[in-house]
């Protein structure tokens, strides 16, 4: 009987595995290129949301007393409940005395925390504000003040103190006082009140004005 075998085949590949290193392609200059670009763009955009934010909160909270929506909680006063928040290089401080400051201020890491009010009577505010209205302003803008007058209108909750020079016309100032709640007090009354200022018109031809937020009377 024949006994047929299959004849065996070997194949050989002439590649060295023992004397050559693997190669490494190197990233063409084109592509260093495209990945710098889109580092850029990436930084970019997170500069972009961090200025939308931070212009958020201190536009909001100077112009509308809302907010801060960025900012962190980090310290809350007894006082009444008065809190400190801190954002990307500002500070809101949000006060709310028992029968005092009840407003929403913003600045630097360095705001301090400042309940005490610039005092004023009305007849030098008026002098003051007709005189040297920018000085004045920049003073008491933004600020909160204790201011001594006579009542000459209430209408809902403002209250509203005019002071008006008879002899000249010249130092004539309506000051607006916006109350937290209506409150009746008769006109002609002597009366102290605690606010911020946030709005003052320097007028030509009418007495000047100048409005108070956030008031209560002391």
């Amino acid at each position: 009987m024949a006994i047929f075998r299959r004849k065996e085949e070997y194949y050989y590949d002439d590649y060295d595995y023992e004397d050559n290193e693997p190669i490494i392609i190197e990233p063409t200059e084109e592509k260093k290129s495209h990945r710098l670009i889109r580092k850029i763009n990436i930084l970019y955009i997170i500069v972009i949301i961090v200025m939308l934010m931070v212009t958020i909160d201190v536009v909001g909270v100077s112009r509308y007393n809302v907010g801060p929506f960025f900012a962190i909680k980090t310290h809350t006063y007894k006082d009444g409940g008065s809190k400190e928040y801190y954002g990307f290089l500002y500070k809101v401080i949000k006060y709310n005395e028992y029968n005092g400051r009840r407003d929403k201020v913003v600045g630097s890491w360095n705001l301090k925390y400042d309940v005490k009010p610039i005092e004023y009577n009305y007849v030098s505010l008026a002098i003051n504000l007709e005189n040297n209205p920018d000085e004045t302003y920049n003073k008491i803008g933004n600020n909160y003040i204790k201011l001594t007058g006579r009542v000459s209108k209430v209408k809902d909750n403002k209250i509203i103190i005019k002071y008006h020079d008879d002899s000249m016309s010249k130092y004539n100032l309506d000051i607006t006082c916006t109350m937290k709640t209506k409150k009746q007090v008769e006109k002609n009354t002597k009366i102290t009140l605690v606010g911020t200022v946030y709005e003052f018109k320097l007028n030509n031809d009418k007495p000047n004005k100048l409005y108070i937020k956030n008031c209560l009377i002391k």
